[in-house]
Order: structure tokens, then sequence, then C-alpha cells
């Protein structure tokens, strides 16, 4: 990887809409070049996807929560069957890798982070 695929990355993660030609512009190369450069970079994994930024509020996510967990038995079996359980809360982001942990989510009112805390196991 060279300064010129990190000027692809820096412009892509500005804006992952950008067109061909846009891109190349601002990296300096013809459109070609350019292409084959994504290409590769999309093929070697080191750009694994595009994602949309959403407005949570606009979807009706109007309200976040933290929470601190601190499971009574921190072996590796308990850490993992805990993160298991919150991968299927989605409105949450789980925590890994630790028997004391805090994850954040966002909801659309106190009333759901009751109701989510009650799917937690305990």
């Amino acid at each position: 990887m060279d300064a010129i695929d990190r000027k692809i990355l820096a412009e892509i993660q500005q804006d992952g809409r950008i067109s061909l030609t846009e891109l190349s512009e601002r990296v300096g190369l013809s459109v070609s070049p350019c292409q084959r450069r994504l290409r590769t970079l999309e093929s070697d994994q080191v750009i694994s996807g595009y994602r949309a930024t959403i407005d949570a509020a606009a979807v009706g996510l109007n309200f976040s929560a933290i929470v601190f967990a601190t499971l009574r038995e921190g072996s590796s079996e308990n850490v993992q069957s805990f993160e298991d359980a919150l991968i299927d809360i989605p409105e949450i982001t789980p925590p890994m890798g630790s028997s004391n942990s805090s994850t954040c989510g966002r909801l659309n009112s106190p009333r759901q982070d009751e109701r989510i805390m009650r799917r937690i196991p305990q």
C-alpha cells in the first residue's frame, strides 16, 4: 500500500458514494488506474464494505443508554454466552472480551430500555 492507496482510502472514508471520476481527480490518477486500485483494495479486503450513516433521531431512536454489566463468574465460556445473548438484541452493541463490560445502544424510549434489560441474561 502506497500514498495513493491511502489517499483513496481517506477519500472514500469521507464519502463512500464518491464517483470514480471525482475520486480519480482527488487522488491525481486517471479513471482506469484509480478503478484498478479501488478494486484491488476491495478484493484484498482492505475495504470491507460501504455503509450509510443513519440519523438516529430521524428513524425514531431518540434515546441513548449506556449499560454496565459485571458477570458473577468471568470465565471465557460465561463471557461468550453473555456476548452471544447480546447479539440477539440488535438495538445494542455487544461488548467484547471482558467480565466487566459496558455497552451502548440507540433506543426509541426509556421504556424500550426497560424491555431490553429484561432480555439480558442475569
